[in-house]
């Protein structure tokens, strides 16, 4: 028997919708990457067909697809120092902050961060992050700390930034050229204040000379922030007044002093004045010929500006 010719036209006509809604749905997902848009579609094995039989139907209708371009946004590349930063933090006070055994305040005293001072993050928790600063192990309150680019931000802000001299012989000249008159010769392992507020040529670095600038060239300096690390009190205590200190336990053998005393100090080339020993402590460096002091000190010493960090001996 043969079959119905109205009966064939209508299966073939539901094939080819049947089909044709398989392979809008196949192709219908568009997607994006890395600045390219682009449109995959996949075959599942009947779109030819599919394809052929819609080309002779008058009623079908056909979606398109429009190729956008789609604008990538690249992120700033941070320095190395920069990328250092992102799991340090340090302490936002005007003296110092507590460092506990415990995440509470009830917990024993570890040590204490400066301000200055520099910490790496070792875990955040609930209110409080676990860190380590040179001899200092412990837990402080996020409330009193800024982190990551913050912190180093904050670094820049308060603390100097110190050039360490790696060549015997360096010029410190008049001005920032190889022609420019010499005034003075510096040793290596030597450490120059560097005026970071001042805009030099590339290749040099400004240096603060006496009351004026000089500069150096840049390749034989290395430069840094001048941070400090934790303290621990070795002996003694903290000091409590703007006329007390503690000393690096290396030092304060060193010049034959010992807690309790009186010493006539000049911090900075600033006005000497008599301060009280009250403890000595260490630093990550161990060299233990640091002194540690109230901010307060500032105003004590005539200091105009303040500046923080590891101060040396």
């Amino acid at each position: 028997m043969k079959p119905d010719k109205k009966v064939l036209e209508s299966a073939v006509l539901g094939l080819a919708l049947v089909l044709v809604t398989t392979y809008t749905a196949v192709a219908a997902p568009k997607q994006e990457a890395a600045g390219d848009s682009q449109m995959r579609v996949t075959s599942n094995g009947t779109a030819g067909a599919a394809s052929q039989l819609v080309s002779g139907l008058d009623d079908t209708q056909t979606a398109s697809i429009e190729k956008t371009d789609v604008e990538v946004v690249t992120a700033p590349q941070m320095s190395e120092e920069e990328v250092a930063w992102q799991n340090r933090l340090m302490a936002n006070v005007e003296e110092s902050l507590n460092v506990r055994t415990e995440p509470n305040e009830a917990a024993a005293l570890a040590g204490k961060l400066r301000k200055g001072d520099v910490a790496e993050v070792v875990e955040r928790m609930d209110g409080w992050t676990h860190i380590t600063s040179g001899n200092v192990d412990g837990y402080v309150k996020d409330e009193f700390c800024v982190f990551g680019q913050e912190a180093y931000a904050y670094a820049k802000a308060n603390c100097t930034t110190k050039a360490t001299v790696l060549e015997a012989g360096l010029r410190l000249r008049s001005e920032a050229n190889e022609a420019s008159s010499i005034y003075d010769v510096v040793a290596q392992g030597d450490t120059l204040t560097v005026a970071a507020d001042m805009e030099v040529p590339e290749g040099w670095v400004a240096i603060q000379y006496g009351d004026g600038i000089a500069y150096v060239s840049a390749q034989y300096v290395e430069v840094a922030l001048s941070t400090g690390t934790g303290i621990t009190v070795e002996e003694g205590r903290y000091p409590k007044k703007k006329n007390e200190i503690m000393m690096g336990k290396n030092l304060i053998n060193e010049i034959d002093y010992k807690v309790g005393d009186y010493i006539n100090l000049e911090i900075n080339g600033l006005q000497a004045k008599n301060f009280l020993i009250t403890g000595t402590f260490n630093t990550m460096m161990n060299t233990g010929k640091e002194i540690a002091f109230l901010n307060e000190v500032f105003d004590y010493i005539g200091a105009e500006e303040k500046a923080y960090g590891d101060f040396g001996s």
